[in-house]
């Protein structure tokens, strides 16, 4: 027994592998197979129950302690062969390179989902503004955040956009938001009876939210080119409910304008016409005219 496990088989570089090395290359693959599943759940199980991570993040954390499980398992299994990882990532080194720009994209998505699901700044329900687009987080994953608009659109949000990107969470430690509104009037009205009818209107808001530090407020902002423009700042206590409140607000102020008999202002242009040139074009004109009778 001892000679035929001792018995060469073949000779890779100055490795001779026999009967016995190949028995424990297969018994480490095993063994491997064995312990990635093993660290997979293991690892899953402790980070739900302990950091009450979601069952995606969990899968993730799993998956990072296989695979780290496999590669072991791997370089261990080819070094009894006489096969070593160093030569072969050497020897491949250019076609590494041109393999890590062809996915430097989808590296940089996976490193940036791992972020998110670590940091857990980000969660499924979150209500964020990204690249100027409102988005509602639904699932974090490897490559991509799935989310919806709030108009029930499905869209994937490259999760290296996120990280690399200057991202507002709106329901980072609440769900209370701010509806910002401008309006304006001509500068006819009276700047006096505008203000009062605003904070009139937003006294009656039933849906207002009134805190300590979330007042609601009216305050005039700037002397537009066609108009005195006028700030309405609300607060509400669900940021899922600011397309109907902010709609809610502007229709208020439409009929309480009409009521007091207030413009709102719309772009115009004055032209102004100096009448020394009209005179002179018009002599002109009369001129060429005499000249073509004659």
């Amino acid at each position: 027994m001892s000679e035929l496990l001792n018995r060469g088989l073949f000779t890779i570089g100055d490795t001779q592998t026999t009967l016995g090395s190949l028995l424990m290359v297969a018994a480490i693959v095993v063994a491997t197979l064995l312990g990635g599943r093993w660290a997979y759940r293991l690892v899953r199980n402790r980070s739900v129950r302990e950091h009450g991570t979601d069952e995606e993040g969990s899968r993730v954390y799993g998956m990072v302690a296989q695979v780290l499980i496999w590669f072991i398992g791997l370089d261990l299994a080819l070094h009894l062969l006489g096969i070593h990882l160093n030569s072969i990532l050497a020897a491949s080194g250019f076609l590494a390179v041109g393999a890590g720009f062809a996915a430097r994209n989808i590296i940089e998505n996976f490193l940036s989902g791992l972020i998110l699901l670590w940091e857990k700044t980000i969660r499924s329900g979150d209500v964020l503004i990204v690249a100027g687009k409102w988005r509602v987080i639904k699932c974090i994953r490897f490559r991509v955040t799935e989310a919806t608009t709030f108009e029930g659109e499905d869209v994937l949000v490259p999760n290296s956009l996120i990280t690399q990107s200057t991202v507002e969470n709106l329901t980072r430690t609440d769900r209370t938001y701010r509806i910002d509104f401008q309006v304006g009037v001509s500068y006819e009205s009276d700047l006096a009876v505008v203000k009062k009818t605003l904070e009139e209107i937003v006294d009656k808001l039933e849906w207002k939210l009134e805190e300590k530090n979330k007042r609601s407020w009216v305050s005039l902002v700037e002397f537009g080119d066609s108009s005195v423009n006028y700030r309405i700042a609300v607060w509400i206590d669900d940021v899922y409910d600011c397309v109907s409140r902010k709609a809610d607000l502007m229709e208020a102020i439409w009929w309480a304008f009409k009521e007091k008999d207030i413009t709102i202002a719309y772009p115009q242009l004055d032209v102004h016409v100096d009448r020394s040139d009209v005179e002179t074009n018009s002599r002109q004109i009369n001129d060429g005219d005499d000249g073509q009778s004659d």
